[in-house]
């Protein structure tokens, strides 16, 4: 069995919690990728996961201007880890 180490990115983009969604919808674009990891800026303790569609659903389609919009607003905080040892089935 494959564990996390085999699969994980070791230094994905990632956005800080006072970003603006413009700011994050940039770092998505630059990357090229669909979801980055909210980090606190100090401790970069993990806070959440954004991705395209919640700047999208969570702020466009409600409405939510993505100038003053930040990350914290659209987030998705229930994120789930995994250690680098541990099986990828688990």
């Amino acid at each position: 069995m494959a564990t996390c180490r085999e699969v994980m990115t070791r230094e994905p983009a990632s956005s800080q919690p006072t970003n603006s969604l413009v700011r994050v919808a940039q770092v998505l674009k630059s990357h090229e990728v669909g979801a980055v990891p909210v980090l606190v800026a100090a401790s970069r303790k993990l806070v959440g996961m954004t991705t395209d569609r919640d700047i999208t659903i969570n702020a466009v389609g409600s409405g939510r201007s993505c100038e003053t919009g930040t990350v914290r607003d659209v987030m998705s905080s229930d994120v789930v880890t995994c250690r680098e040892d541990e099986d990828i089935e688990t």
